[in-house]
């Protein structure tokens, strides 16, 4: 019974011996990004105070008279979740799907951050910034240019803008799509240097891009979801 004994208490020694330099090894492979991850900034769509709809209503003026341009943002609030702060975030758009298809696809690209001019940000703990999503357009129409009532309707992602094309709201803008009735759904992924990159889908619909009331309230009613 003696030799059994000491038997089994040499075999829990040399399993909890095995044990122990298991969990070292996994510690000395994995403890930095264990830690990364537990301690690490952790970027997030999230709803903001009155639904996940941030709309800015800004009626425009432009520089030819009787000619008014009525803008309606959609703006997401990124927040970091984690304990350090997320360096060089930036919020990449990666596919839009449309209801009429999109003939000229938007570039696949950073988008811009609301308040800072700039495509990359620091993100503290806790606080949350505004990511440009898109904006719909109502504005007059040009000769030749198909209309309703005089005004042409359309939804321009909002990418950091790097050339005067760009910075146009018309259909000469690469950044462009003709507005339609129907749903909209915005592929983005959000990341940073220090931080694991998401996946997630913004979508809305519209029911007629020619009405800026109705757009407005479109905007507000916008569903988030994380792909991965």
């Amino acid at each position: 019974m003696h030799v059994i004994l000491a038997t089994d208490a040499s075999t829990v020694a040399d399993v909890t011996t095995a044990v122990v330099t298991f969990l070292a090894v996994l510690v000395a492979l994995f403890g930095r990004d264990i830690e990364k991850w537990r301690k690490g900034p952790i970027l997030k769509i999230v709803p903001t105070v009155n639904g996940f709809g941030d709309v800015v209503s800004d009626p425009r003026i432009t520089e030819k008279p009787n000619a008014p341009e009525f803008i309606s943002w959609l703006r997401a609030k990124v927040v970091n979740d984690g304990r350090e702060t997320a360096e060089d975030a930036v919020v990449l758009l990666t596919g839009i799907e449309a209801p009429q298809g999109i003939l000229r696809r938007p570039p696949m690209r950073e988008l811009r951050w609301a308040d800072v001019p700039t495509d990359k940000i620091n993100i503290q703990p806790e606080v949350a910034r505004s990511v440009d999503i898109a904006h719909v357009v109502r504005k007059a129409a040009l000769p030749g240019q198909v209309t309703q009532g005089n005004y042409i309707a359309g939804v321009k992602s909002g990418l950091i803008e790097h050339s005067d094309d760009d910075r146009q709201t018309g259909p000469q803008c690469p950044l462009w799509m003709d507005a339609h009735a129907g749903r909209y759904i915005y592929h983005l992924t959000v990341a940073a240097s220090n931080a694991n990159a998401k996946k997630y889908t913004v979508a809305f619909s519209l029911r007629n891009p020619h009405s800026f009331q109705t757009t407005v309230s479109d905007l507000q009613d916008v569903t988030v979801a994380e792909v991965s």
